[in-house]
């Protein structure tokens, strides 16, 4: 099904906005736990120096690269659980701090793999009918500026005029 460059766009644009949305909530819940378990802001720092330890192992001793990276695994894989029991302590979920997505499918990316995801296709939908909407009139109307008036108001064979049964119709839909 193929849509207008601008339906792709908005949708993409929405994707994106999602995505910094999400980041930049995760990045708040973080600043908040690094705040009220400062604990937590040395695991990860302690973590993010095991990272820089395994990459400076499998390049200074190739050799024994493994042994090291099995070492840093272990303390890495430690620190996770201290964390998630620090979390849990304070009242948290073990996955606060992980950023988290609109759509668990895709990650709000659009697609898995080659096929696009439901989110996209729902997306995609959305800004068609916005699309095609601001070319209609149909976002003029609305109950305040329905006119009965413009109805006849000689009875027809039912002896109702539709004017009558347009303001009933109104009526009931109000």
């Amino acid at each position: 099904m193929g849509y207008p460059k601008q339906v792709y766009d908005r949708a993409w644009e929405e994707l994106a906005r999602r995505e910094r949305a999400c980041r930049e909530e995760a990045l708040a819940r973080k600043e908040e736990i690094h705040r009220l378990i400062p604990e937590i802001k040395e695991i990860a720092r302690e973590m993010a120096i095991q990272g820089a330890l395994v990459a400076k192992a499998a390049i200074s001793d190739p050799a024994g690269a493994q042994r090291k990276i099995r070492e840093l695994s272990e303390r890495n894989l430690a620190c996770q659980r201290r964390r998630e029991e620090l979390l849990a302590a304070a009242g948290y979920p073990a996955d606060y701090l992980a950023e988290r997505s609109v759509c668990p499918i895709c990650k709000d990316a659009g697609y898995v793999g080659p096929r696009m995801c439901g989110c996209m296709e729902a997306l995609l939908r959305k800004e068609a009918a916005a699309f095609l909407g601001r070319f209609s009139p149909a976002q003029e109307c609305s109950f305040g500026s329905f006119v009965p008036e413009l109805y006849p108001e000689t009875p027809d064979d039912s002896g109702v005029s539709p004017r009558a049964r347009m303001k009933e119709v109104l009526a009931f839909c109000k």
